[in-house]
């Protein structure tokens, strides 16, 4: 019962008494949940997730009041549960098991989403949305709620807090606190105030509220701020100054003031023709996007060679604008573009669609990787044709190149370093030769340790013919700034063991005459350094003073294994994770860049290529001796984001000085090259 709780009169956030333990409480020990809102966003549930499977497995309701918006997804989900039936078995499966349900509420995949669904066919969620009755601007923004428990016990809150994720987890909140069984009586008065603002509202008898449809309600952001012209933004400008003018609060300086602009905006209207587009933020810059410029000259004076920029400068952007620009000279008939991991490719994919379809280019893109299996269609007529396929597959179609199409056609090797392993070196050996355009993208285009990798990129495509590193990317501000952290960590005695155990191997083969190679080696040290269970507690140290760089984060480990050990640390700072493994639904990756997961655990299938621009953590368990590696890594979370233009990232790593281990004199260069490079401000 709520009256067994040592409740407190006020929560705020960073003290003993945090507004979610309110939460929490309530929802353990009551029956019934009336909230009235501001803004509903269904991880509101996710970091609740505990105190909600109780609460529905004791058979708990709820009434929401919304104002009028939504997130894509969670409209969808909720308009489906009331157009459904609700399913009794399906109810009796999610309830029976309070840790089952848990588990389906905390994670953000489908389950989660047909919970909610489910939560409004049953009657166990019923939710109104509202808007203002009077005004045309501003919306609802209530924030207070009522439990009520089966004895009739009522406690009640009133404050900042929104139902949210980063409202519960991340904001600075407040709230106000009354319970029925308050001897004074005050308490009492008030929470009858609520419930009748409650259930005015819900009714529809409230002055200052009206209902309308859950279908009404906008999707956030999507449909709120839609892509403008100048002249539709300036139009809806005026009429918004035009609002503020008539309203009877505004005083009759700032009229005057609004008049007049709303004069020299209505002229500046006039001039702008109803097609005049929005101003992109390259012709806002122009500067700052010069090196693509002269990119795409340099490899069309030269038609081969390879492209070094730093992730995020563009290199994808840059090289479509070379395939538009050979389409349009009409000097190429086909185009073939290259690449490990069905992810790039599939980003591949929708960029050139949205080329083909915005320059109304009549070519046909085929999909040679993963299910598609487009490269006979493609050998059969490549003309007006463009291919992607994966670098594994790529020797069959240039094999059956005819030679005629060969010299009017590009060829396009993204993240080119890894075109140089002895694989494709066998593969691939002389059949480009023939093919005019060669183009290589890649921020690190030389290979570590590999002369004759190398060799075989400079031969295959060309040489480096132009460059735009990491510090110039940062210094012009095309990428975000970054702090760094380096952890320092000391081996276990189980590490130790490891390392010994290493030395005994390579001693071993040795006697028996089959001596283990340098690579071999060092590849072995380099996994005892990579999995070492020292940097496990130098972490949980570190993330229980900075628990917010696990928001937007991705987490870079070694193995699979390795990586579950992480995710039992990370579990206590933050529910909104995810693994990103090779078993792993590719959809994980495409949640995440929707913020529907905040965190992602992975071995090596996202260093590359990947375009998350709200990352902003990245945290290294696991570094490579190879420089490339780890500049790939960084490279995810300096992508600056147009919704945080002040970004700042951070990396996370794991520093080991106290032997001079070569490998480890790897570390001391990677702190000293990391440390510089996050000196540097636009």
């Amino acid at each position: 019962m709520l009256k067994d709780v040592d409740f407190k009169p006020f929560y705020t956030s960073g003290e003993d008494a945090e507004p979610s333990e309110f939460l929490f409480d309530g929802l353990i020990n009551s029956q019934r949940f009336d909230l009235g809102l501001g803004f509903f966003r269904s991880t509101g549930f996710s970091t609740l997730a505990i105190g909600f499977a109780s609460f529905l497995s004791s058979g708990g309701t709820m009434r929401f009041i919304i104002n009028d918006s939504l997130a894509e997804k969670d409209k969808a989900a909720l308009l489906k549960g009331a157009e459904e039936k609700s399913d009794e078995e399906y109810e009796q499966e999610l309830i029976k098991d309070i840790e089952n349900l848990t588990k389906t509420l905390t994670k953000r995949n489908q389950h989660f989403f047909d919970c909610l669904s489910w939560l409004v066919s049953s009657g166990r969620l019923e939710l109104i949305a509202v808007v203002p009755r009077k005004n045309k601007v501003g919306i609802v923004h209530h924030k207070f709620g009522i439990f009520t428990d089966e004895q009739g016990n009522q406690a009640a809150f009133n404050g900042s807090l929104n139902f949210s994720q980063y409202a519960l987890n991340y904001n600075v909140e407040s709230i106000w606190c009354e319970y029925s069984w308050d001897a004074q009586g005050i308490a009492e008065k008030r929470i009858a105030e609520m419930i009748r603002l409650f259930e005015n509202t819900w009714h529809g008898t409230s002055p200052a509220v009206r209902v309308i449809p859950l279908e009404n309600v906008k999707v956030a952001l999507q449909k709120k701020y839609p892509k403008k012209t100048l002249k539709e933004l300036v139009e809806t400008e005026c009429v918004l100054a035009t609002e503020v003018i008539k309203h009877p609060g505004t005083s009759p300086l700032a009229r005057e003031k609004l008049r007049q602009m709303v004069a020299k905006m209505s002229k500046i209207g006039e001039r702008l023709t109803s097609d005049t587009k929005a101003i992109e933020p390259e012709q806002q810059t122009p500067n700052k996007w010069v090196h693509q410029d002269n990119a795409i000259s340099k490899f069309l004076e030269q038609e081969r060679g390879v492209l070094n920029m730093a992730t995020g400068t563009g290199k994808t952007r840059t090289s479509l604008r070379i395939c538009k620009e050979l389409i349009q000279r009409k000097q190429i008939d086909c185009i073939i573009i290259s690449c490990d991991g069905t992810d790039l490719l599939n980003q591949w994919k929708v960029e050139l669609l949205k080329l083909l379809r915005n320059e109304n280019i009549p070519w046909i893109v085929l999909k040679n990787y993963s299910d598609f299996h487009d490269s006979e269609t493609f050998r059969l007529n490549p003309v007006n044709r463009i291919l992607l396929t994966s670098r594994l597959q790529l020797h069959k179609s240039l094999k059956s190149l005819p030679e005629k199409i060969a010299g009017r056609t590009l060829m396009i090797h993204d993240e080119v370093h890894k075109l140089g392993s002895a694989g494709n070196r066998t593969k691939l050996q002389g059949l480009s030769e023939g093919i005019r355009f060669r183009l290589g993208l890649s921020a690190t285009p030389e290979r570590d340790y590999d002369e004759e990798g190398t060799q075989f990129i400079l031969d295959h495509i060309g040489p480096i013919i132009f460059e735009f590193p990491l510090e110039k990317a940062i210094a012009g501000g095309i990428l975000a700034p970054f702090n760094y952290y380096p952890i320092p960590y000391e081996l276990s005695a189980d590490d130790k063991i490891r390392l010994k155990n290493v030395y005994s191997k390579k001693a071993a083969r040795l006697k028996e005459g089959n001596p283990l190679s340098d690579e071999e080696f060092y590849n072995e040290i380099a996994r005892v350094y990579k999995t070492a269970e020292g940097k496990v507690p130098a972490f949980k140290d570190f993330i229980s003073r900075h628990s917010e760089m696990l928001d937007r984060t991705i987490v870079f480990v070694e193995t699979k294994e390795y990586g579950e050990g992480i995710l039992d640390i990370i579990h206590q700072y933050h529910a909104d994770f995810h693994t990103y493994f090779g078993e792993d639904d590719p959809s994980v990756l495409n949640r995440f860049s929707n913020n529907e997961i905040d965190c992602l655990l992975t071995c090596h299938r996202i260093s590359e290529g990947i375009d998350i621009k709200s990352l902003l953590n990245v945290i290294l368990f696991s570094s490579s001796k190879a420089m490339l590696e780890t500049i790939q890594r960084i490279g995810r979370c300096l992508r600056t984001d147009p919704n945080n233009p002040s970004k700042v990232a951070n990396v996370i790593d794991f520093i080991r000085h106290s032997d001079n281990d070569e490998y480890l004199n790897s570390d001391a260069q990677r702190e000293q090259f990391l440390e510089s490079l996050s000196k540097i401000r636009p």
